[in-house]
């Protein structure tokens, strides 16, 4: 289930216009140099796995070399809170994308001769990025690090920058104006978001009058859908602050917010059920693979019972399938 930061990351940089100026900043000068940026493009976001098994990066987009030799892939992937994990997150989607280019049928003869791939994190938060926090505990800790395969990201930490330092990066209003309300609409009382909104005026303007896409009215819905989920500002006077911005009539964009949360809330109420159905499915063909062992074999193992209990999805449907097959219940979850 998406979080209100995840939904307002990828309104705006799932579309290339926005993405390419925050992916371009945050870029060294020597890669920005080499690289077509009219060309960048949305790659999709579904990273083939193992099996049948799909991934999905928060966004991911490619563009050539300018050398024409070649292209770079961007991985991205959005951090509100500190993932000590998302290095190897990361890497494992560039592996399974190397692996999926390696696989293009042979009917694509002019593909890319090389592909490159960077790691991006946008991350803000309560505290500063900090990926291997907690982990290099030990002088043994930091030489075995060296020799760990790692994929070397690019961080944009907003909680390392204040709004003069975003508004100078010449981002698109949007975009800026997103990564402002990411850094510092979570952390404020009531009484400061107004204010705070109010100090961002005039990039809500030329947002609101953006004939590029996304439609203006929409931008400012996220916006407002963003503000009224992380923040306790009433509805009514963000609506009258938007209004006063905007130099709307206040009514209708008093509507539009409460439609739009009210929406949103409802889709996340469903997502959940819908997630909390699965898990009771899922428990439920756990308890009968057990069940099914217990009758064949009589006590179960305790680590192969937790293995079982904590099974993907993937993984219940072949011990289903096998299940009557196997000597002992160790075989069963012997992969």
């Amino acid at each position: 289930m998406q979080s209100p930061h995840d939904k307002l990351f990828q309104f705006a940089f799932r579309m290339a216009r926005h993405a390419v100026t925050w992916v371009h900043s945050m870029c060294p000068v020597a890669m920005q140099a080499g690289i077509d940026w009219r060309k960048l493009q949305p790659a999709g976001e579904r990273i083939p796995g193992g099996g049948l098994r799909a991934h999905f990066a928060d966004a991911i987009f490619r563009a050539p070399y300018l050398n024409g030799e070649g292209e770079v892939w961007f991985v991205i992937e959005h951090k509100s809170y500190p993932d000590p994990g998302v290095h190897w997150q990361l890497l494992q989607y560039v592996v399974h994308l190397r692996r999926g280019l390696e696989r293009k049928p042979a009917d694509q003869p002019h593909a890319p001769r090389s592909q490159d791939f960077v790691g991006m994190v946008l991350h803000h938060g309560d505290t500063a990025f900090a990926a291997t926090a907690g982990l290099l505990t030990s002088k043994l800790d930091r030489v075995m690090a060296r020799h760990q395969p790692r994929q070397r990201l690019l961080v944009d930490d907003l909680t390392k920058q204040d709004e003069n330092a975003l508004r100078a990066r010449h981002l698109t209003p949007l975009a800026t104006m997103v990564l402002l309300s990411l850094q510092t609409l979570p952390h404020l009382p009531p009484e400061q978001v107004c204010r705070a909104i109010e100090s961002w005026a005039d990039l809500m303007i030329e947002v609101d009058q953006d004939q590029d896409g996304p439609v203006g009215s929409d931008a400012i819905d996220a916006i407002g859908y963003y503000a009224l989920a992380v923040t306790e500002v009433a509805a009514a006077e963000l609506s009258r602050l938007f209004a006063h911005i905007l130099d709307r009539p206040d009514t209708t964009i008093m509507s539009t917010l409460e439609h739009t949360f009210q929406k949103g809330k409802a889709e996340g109420q469903a997502e959940g059920q819908a997630a909390g159905q699965a898990a009771g499915q899922a428990e439920g063909q756990a308890k009968t693979i057990l069940r099914m062992l217990e009758l064949r074999f009589g006590a179960v193992a305790e680590d192969v019972r937790q293995t079982v209990l904590k099974g993907s999805t993937e993984q219940l449907d072949k011990w289903t399938d096998r299940v009557l097959a196997v000597s002992r219940p160790e075989d069963l979850v012997a992969d």
